[in-house]
């Protein structure tokens, strides 16, 4: 055409309820589409030239470079002195070792720029919602994964940084994207437990509101994966823990309504909500929403599956749980694992006493006794909370030491494996903070992953499973180590975007691992 400059403006939105027809997507999308953008371009008297370019950026990037800006890395020079080696170039080295001059192999600067990369694709991908797998970048009908979130490990590698980032506003898109889609964790309890006033998360999500459990591939039962609403809410919880009782937005399109069964809300504190346009973090978001997880816990429970005082397991035999016995959490799923390779992504993969769910209960407890000490839930039964607390499963070792997937001794361990289920009690749990014999086994748990698990260590996310753990349990050593699988391997594209595999032959676009890098590096410098 002759033209100079070219200036694409794009704007999306999605139905819902979907479109029954491609007329309608025309009436329904197109158009309204079409009709936004052409009245925006008029207002703002838009043209493709260099300045109206700049005027549209300008107030993005402010916004951008204050939440990017809020923290930084520096491990190998000033702002002023930075290398001027460019990505491409930086990678090559190192590939090749070049620049390593530390005792793990990294190039520092590599490291920073991995780090300010993954503060960058997280500002990138929130505001909205939080990081799906694809990012927001995927552009494609049949994307990986569906192109959705999956909380099982991944998008809670992508928000491992959230809070410790000093990025409060990002966690306040994740915690809209929790409540976009937590109503029917309620059902989820209630439908596959039988337990009432209490949530259970999936392990998946389309990002558009939908939480229920639905079926999915042979060899995945995710329905007996009780863990994830305890994982999905540390995140929310540490943002009250490292923001205080700040109020968070409410998102424009997020139905308050909808939400009042699960926030236990009064219509006077709905017409609040609408009018101020913020959630109160302590009343509103977790005094329901950690009670209603223990709830789970405690209907989750049962005194008919247990072992004694000696060792000894009843399987509904006549007999209750009594003095010195401990539950059998049953049935369980440890994602997306099996204890030996003849039951995995077969029936044998549905368990019990996964070292997850252990984790997660005592987690549980954790998060509900800490806001009953500070007054934000004011009728716990502390009798019955302690009660449960000594009768969750304790975690077992194997030969080696390390903690056990399954902590029953009729399973074995298998370590061939990409996810790292049962380093829960590292992170995002605690247990091994405060308990030397959980480190250790911690510990020898990472070291067993990154023998022996041979095919299943080319995955982004579940190095960063263990680099993450390795911090978390200050092992210096280790996490070093772990921390070089995790830069050192070939999982970048040029843009600094990672796959989900590494190599040349790169399988699969996936923002997992570029995005927990943050989180990663946090954890082993707080």
């Amino acid at each position: 055409t002759g033209s100079k400059n070219v200036m694409i403006i794009a704007r999306t939105d999605y139905r819902r309820t979907g479109f029954d027809c491609i007329e309608n997507v025309r009436v329904g999308l197109y158009d309204k589409l079409q009709e936004e953008l052409s009245g925006y371009i008029e207002r703002n008297h838009i043209s493709p030239c260099e300045s109206s370019y700049e005027a549209m950026l300008r107030p993005h990037a402010e916004i951008h470079w204050r939440l990017f800006g809020s923290a930084s890395l520096n491990l190998c020079h000033d702002g002023e002195t930075a290398p001027a080696a460019s990505a491409t170039e930086l990678h090559r080295m190192q590939r090749r070792g070049e620049g390593c001059a530390g005792e793990y192999g990294i190039n520092s600067r590599w490291l920073e720029l991995l780090y300010e990369n993954s503060r960058y694709a997280m500002v990138c991908s929130h505001g909205y919602s939080t990081a799906r797998l694809g990012g927001i970048w995927i552009g494609n009908w049949l994307a990986s994964w569906s192109g959705d979130h999956t909380a099982n490990a991944n998008t809670n590698a992508q928000v491992s940084g959230i809070n410790t980032g000093n990025l409060p506003e990002l966690a306040e898109s994740y915690i809209n994207f929790i409540l976009d889609y937590a109503p029917d964790w309620q059902e989820n309890a209630e439908r596959i437990h039988g337990i009432k006033d209490a949530i259970k998360a999936p392990a998946r999500t389309d990002g558009a509101g939908c939480g229920a459990f639905y079926s999915t591939p042979a060899g995945y039962p995710m329905i007996f994966w009780n863990s994830g609403a305890a994982w999905q809410l540390v995140p929310v919880f540490e943002y009250w823990e490292c923001y205080g009782a700040r109020p968070v937005k409410v998102r424009y399109d997020l139905d308050i309504d909808r939400l009042k069964g699960l926030l236990e809300l009064t219509d006077e504190r709905v017409l609040e909500i609408k009018r101020s346009g913020y959630f109160d973090i302590e009343k509103d978001i977790l005094r329901p929403l950690i009670t209603k997880l223990m709830n789970f816990w405690y209907g989750f429970a049962d005194g008919r599956f247990y072992t004694d005082k000696d060792g000894n397991m009843h399987i509904d035999d006549g007999t209750v749980i009594g003095d010195g016995g401990h539950y059998i959490f049953a049935p369980a799923y440890s994602p997306e694992n099996a204890p030996s390779d003849a039951d995995y992504n077969k029936p044998g993969c549905i368990a019990a006493n996964t070292a997850m769910d252990i984790a997660a209960a005592r987690d549980s407890v954790r998060m509900y006794r800490r806001l009953a000490e500070r007054g934000v839930i004011t009728d716990i039964d502390e009798a019955k909370l302690r009660l449960f607390e000594e009768r969750i499963p304790p975690y077992m070792y194997n030969g080696r030491g390390a903690i056990k997937e399954w902590a029953l001794s009729m399973f074995g361990d298998h370590d061939n494996h990409r996810h790292s289920s049962h380093l829960y009690a590292a992170w995002p749990g605690f247990d091994a903070a405060h308990d030397k014999t959980v480190s250790d086994g911690i510990r020898r748990a990472i070291m067993a992953r990154r023998i022996y698990a041979a095919n299943e260590r080319t995955t982004g996310f579940g190095r960063m499973q263990l680099a993450i753990a390795a911090a978390r349990i200050g092992d210096r050593e280790l996490f070093g180590h772990c921390l070089f699988d995790l830069v050192g391997a070939d999982f970048e594209y040029p843009s600094l975007m990672t796959s989900h595999d590494m190599g040349l032959n790169k399988s699969a676009f996936c923002t997992d691992n570029a995005l927990s890098i943050h989180g990663v590096i946090n954890e082993a410098l707080i």
